[in-house]
């Protein structure tokens, strides 16, 4: 063949085009293994699809050939139809039960879309072209589609869509901030350990986001460490987001992120494959911190069965003042949350494949942000008490802040700005692996029978990665720091409910509609 014509056996065919059509060939695989093979090279199996000669394997499409019915051509119809009898052959073979038998149709009707609205038909020898034989496959392909199609209107079930459940598969553990060690448990765990030796360098630490250190010569350190599992398949995305999440608790205490060191846990696989997914982590890593001014000094890496991507942010805090504290809230603060909430439940639609793509963009640009503006806004206007909001959701760590404060508060569920879909999500029931972990939280919650079962109060304990600030802050600085955190990009910033003496009844939270008057309804872009 040269660029103008087609050599066949001598022939020169002049040609602009060329499509080669040829059938099907054997893979090498087939041809590499001591399988029976017949003389073109495809497996040979039997009617149950078992390899002649090996009960315990089984073989289907274009690498197999039927011993007792050889006139079956490589063909999709073919490989279609064998996928359900093989499913449940396999399942007979484990259960000790007989196995059906394969009987291939003769023949089938075949349709090419020639373009323009019409194609070509043939069955038996038959052949016709127009525009019905183009209505007609249309009709079988939307048909054989609506098969694969997962979600219908309002991230419901296709109905023609199998659950997961109906497959036997088993529920998949979320990743993110979702992945944590429960509460209860954390709370055991560390209660058992003994008391740790006094150091006079520890300034704060014991209960909160972060651990501040007199590191000598006036000099204040800031420090954390976070990591998660990855909560999607691409390397870069979930090491920018876990970079993002990490820095968060240092921004959450005012201070000023310097330095980090990443743990990896890549894929045990081979090895271009481990470089190639560590040089990703990496790289979205680095453009999480690169913009900040956060140095990535070193780190380690290992294999394992699944990613995981930790970070330890160190960072300056310009003076003991500047600390935003978790045990500062007052009586009468207004509580203030800089993002909306549900990237849980959001992220586990995603791993069933529930979860529209316009919802899951828009919740990756807020999830890619850091919090260094809203914090900044907290030091302005002066916070009474500051935390970031993660894997325990907005209960466990408003509980937090409640308790080491000896206050309690009132929340407005009707309040709580939410990523688009979360709340159509957990009105259909779905849940993150880890949020009945945080519900336990209900029996310090006081609410209405009203907000019971309503996906606003679900809201609550859905465990948020990369999530927002929350701020208890003094009345009268509510507007300007809605407006200044909505300027820097925090769209969905919202109050949520008021700090209030400890109750009679030692409930952290209550659950009430507060007055329109309080302060401004949740941003319609966070709703």
């Amino acid at each position: 063949m040269d660029a103008e014509a087609l050599l066949l056996e001598g022939e020169r065919v002049p040609s602009d085009l060329v499509l080669w059509a040829t059938g099907a060939a054997a893979p090498a695989l087939c041809g590499a293994s001591p399988l029976p093979r017949d003389p073109l090279g495809f497996v040979r199996v039997r009617g149950t699809l078992q390899v002649e000669g090996h009960d315990d394997l089984f073989a289907v499409g274009d690498c197999a050939s039927l011993a007792e019915q050889p006139w079956v051509r490589k063909a999709g119809v073919y490989a279609v139809r064998e996928g359900p009898l093989l499913g449940a052959n396999l399942r007979a073979r484990l259960a000790g039960r007989s196995l059906r038998v394969y009987r291939a149709q003769r023949d089938f009707l075949a349709l090419l879309n020639l373009g323009g609205g019409r194609a070509l038909a043939s069955k038996w020898g038959v052949v016709a072209e127009g525009r019905w034989p183009w209505r007609l496959k249309d009709v079988i392909d939307q048909r054989f589609m609506r098969r694969f199609r997962v979600l219908a209107t309002g991230a419901r079930l296709a109905a023609d869509f199998p659950t997961p459940e109906s497959m036997g598969m088993e529920v998949m553990a979320c990743g993110g901030c979702a992945a944590k060690l429960g509460p209860s448990a954390l709370e055991r765990a560390l209660g058992r350990l003994p008391e740790a030796p006094p150091e006079a360098s520890v300034r704060q630490g014991v209960g909160d986001d972060a651990a501040l250190v007199d590191a000598g010569g006036g000099n204040l350190q800031v420090s954390s460490v976070d990591g998660f599992r990855a909560f999607a398949d691409d390397p870069w995305l979930v090491g920018r987001v876990a970079a993002v999440n990490a820095a968060s608790d240092v921004f959450a205490k005012g201070g000023r992120p310097r330095h980090a060191l990443a743990l990896v846990t890549v894929p045990e696989s081979d090895p271009l494959r481990e470089e190639e997914a560590l040089h990703q982590v990496l790289c979205g890593v680095r453009a999480a911190l690169d913009p900040q001014g956060i140095a990535l000094v070193g780190g380690h890496s290992t294999t394992g069965e699944e990613l995981f991507v930790g970070l330890t942010i160190s960072g300056e805090l310009p003076a003991e003042s500047d600390w935003l504290p978790l045990d500062g809230a007052r009586p009468g603060d207004p509580l203030l949350l800089t993002r909306p909430l549900g990237s849980g439940v959001l992220l586990a639609a995603d791993m069933q494949g529930r979860c529209p793509g316009l919802w899951l963009r828009a919740l990756y640009e807020v999830l890619e942000r850091h919090n260094a503006h809203a914090a900044q806004v907290a030091r302005e206007v002066g916070a009474h008490a500051c935390t970031d909001v993660s894997g325990f959701g907005l209960a466990g760590h408003l509980g937090e802040m409640l308790r080491a404060s000896a206050v309690s508060a009132s929340v407005d569920p009707t309040r709580l700005p939410a990523y688009e879909g979360a709340r159509a999500l957990l009105g259909l029931g779905l849940r993150s692996t880890y949020h009945e972990q945080n519900a336990a939280l209900r029996r310090v919650i006081r609410m209405e029978a009203r907000f019971a079962e309503a996906p606003e109060t679900e809201l609550l304990f859905d465990p948020q990665t990369a999530g927002g600030l929350l701020l208890a802050l003094p009345a009268e600085r509510v507007e300007a720091a809605l407006q200044a955190l909505r300027d820097g990009g925090d769209t969905g910033a919202a109050v949520i409910g008021c700090v209030e003496p400890p109750r009679a009844d030692a409930a952290l939270i209550a659950l009430a509609e507060l007055p329109p008057a309080f302060a401004p309804a949740p941003s319609a872009l966070a709703t």
